[in-house]
Order: C-alpha cells, then sequence, then structure tokens
C-alpha cells in the first residue's frame, strides 16, 4: 500500500504537464485512482494538476482525425480524471470551470457525453 499519497500527488502532478503523452495517460489514471485514495491531498494541488489536465483536455487535434487516433484517447483519459476530481468531495471549481470550457465545445460535449454512460 502506498504510504505516502501526498508525496504521490506531487509526483504525478508533475507527470502530467510531460511531454511524453503514454506518461500524461499513465499520470492520468494515476490521479483518478488518487482522487479514491486521498482526496483531500488531491484538492490541495487542484491547480497544479488542473492546468495541465487543460491543456491535455484543449489540445488541438488535426480535423479529420479519427476517434479511435491516440490524440483522442489523451483527450479522453484527461476527460475521466478531470471527472474523478470534480466528484472529490468538497468539490473543485477548477475541475468545474474546465469541463464547462470542455462542453462549449461540440466535439469534447460530445466526449464527455460518451463517457458519462
Amino acid at each position: 500500500a502506498i504510504q505516502d499519497t501526498a508525496g504521490c500527488v506531487d509526483v504525478v502532478a508533475g507527470a502530467l504537464a510531460d511531454k511524453n503523452a503514454d506518461v500524461q495517460a499513465q499520470a492520468h489514471q494515476l490521479l483518478v485512482k488518487l482522487c479514491a485514495l486521498d482526496a483531500a491531498s488531491v484538492l490541495a494541488k487542484a491547480d497544479a494538476i488542473c492546468e495541465p489536465l487543460d491543456k491535455a483536455v484543449h489540445k488541438k487535434i488535426k480535423e479529420g482525425t479519427a476517434k479511435d487516433d491516440r490524440a483522442w484517447d489523451l483527450v479522453r483519459s484527461a476527460l475521466r480524471a478531470v471527472l474523478a476530481v470534480k466528484e472529490l468531495p468538497g468539490g473543485c471549481p477548477r475541475a468545474d470551470a474546465l469541463l464547462e470550457k470542455a462542453r462549449a465545445k461540440d466535439k469534447l460535449a460530445a466526449e464527455l457525453a460518451a463517457l458519462a454512460k
């Protein structure tokens, strides 16, 4: 079991901003798990977490890119992480704002609707 979840949140927050998409995707999965384990530590780092998630969610994807492309996989992964942060006890206004911004864009709104099913 993880002893220092707060330290883990710091590492994951750094990995969210990594240039490598595979590292980011792993960080998204870890963040979802950390939300369940230690909500307080995740909320304490909400700003450091939401900024790179915002960039991942709103990353420019070339027009005509297939929905099963890796670029879209990363966007969906980031959206799952944002949804996990949003559901934390006490809420996270930054995650709420990020989701509202995403819902304003048709393609992202469609992805969010698919994830909600």
